[in-house]
């Protein structure tokens, strides 16, 4: 399960001009340099334009512009729908959430991956949604787009990092703790295999039938490290997510952006 070329492309270009912008009104605020400053300026921006030109679509989305404009575009998609036009509701218009029933989660699954099969739908749908509503709602969603974009980039550990929380929050309902198949189904969700994550319990003497936050970030930590150590390598490495660099400087400290 990959993203789609077309969304990737369509959000970054957002971002960028929202960056843009908000980098022009902040020059403008500054008092008119010197010719020497000038220079120096000019370094500078020539710096920070290339460090923009390394991120990746996960440093793009992984922080608040990024957050807002995911889900304005999935509040768009939804919007262009003719059935079945009440299956998305905005259940918090502050932070512009939305919750959506199978069939609209179907519909912007085919629209933001390639490659999905209903049961994967079916899977997410399971994992998240509340048992009143039968729901989902978009941070749900956003938060299997930013997985699926540190996939691509070999950033599993930064999206632990930045997003563990907010899943295990998603997944637990608000409980201090998760079972132990949930944690199983979300790592199958993730691509993760069981005897993977069982052998990772038995390693940490874990032996409990429900795992807390703390355990929870350990065994997926041991899972994506694996992964990083094979395929790539991740900003955030060490002593449980000491920093490497400072590439993802918004979020140095785990920061939430809903």
């Amino acid at each position: 399960m990959n993203l789609k070329p077309d969304f990737v492309a369509t959000i970054s270009k957002n971002i960028k001009e929202i960056e843009k912008r908000t980098s022009l009104v902040a020059k403008t605020q500054q008092k008119k340099p010197s010719s020497t400053k000038n220079s120096s300026k000019n370094n500078l921006q020539q710096t920070l334009d290339n460090i923009s030109k390394d991120k990746t679509f996960f440093d793009y989305i992984a922080s608040a512009i990024g957050y807002k404009e995911v889900i304005s575009w999935i509040a768009k998609k939804t919007n262009i729908l003719d059935v079945n036009p009440d299956s998305a509701q905005k259940t918090d218009k502050e932070n512009e959430i939305y919750e959506f029933d199978e069939f609209r989660t179907f519909y912007l699954f085919k629209e933001i991956f390639t490659e999905i099969y209903e049961y994967q739908v079916q899977d997410f749908l399971d994992l998240f949604e509340t048992k009143l509503s039968c729901k989902v709602t978009s941070v749900e969603l956003y938060l299997i787009i930013a997985y699926v974009a540190s996939t691509e980039s070999f950033q599993q550990i930064d999206f632990l990092y930045i997003f563990g929380e907010t899943i295990f929050n998603a997944l637990s309902g608000g409980q201090p703790v998760i079972s132990i198949p949930k944690l199983k189904s979300f790592g199958k969700l993730l691509g993760i295999n069981e005897r993977k994550i069982m052998n990772t319990l038995r390693d940490l003497n874990l032996k409990e039938e429900t795992v807390t936050f703390e355990e929870f970030e350990m065994v997926f930590f041991s899972a994506f490290e694996e992964l990083e150590n094979t395929f790539g390598r991740s900003l955030v490495t060490g002593n449980y997510f000491q920093k490497k660099d400072n590439k993802n400087s918004t979020c140095k400290s785990g920061c939430s952006i809903f």
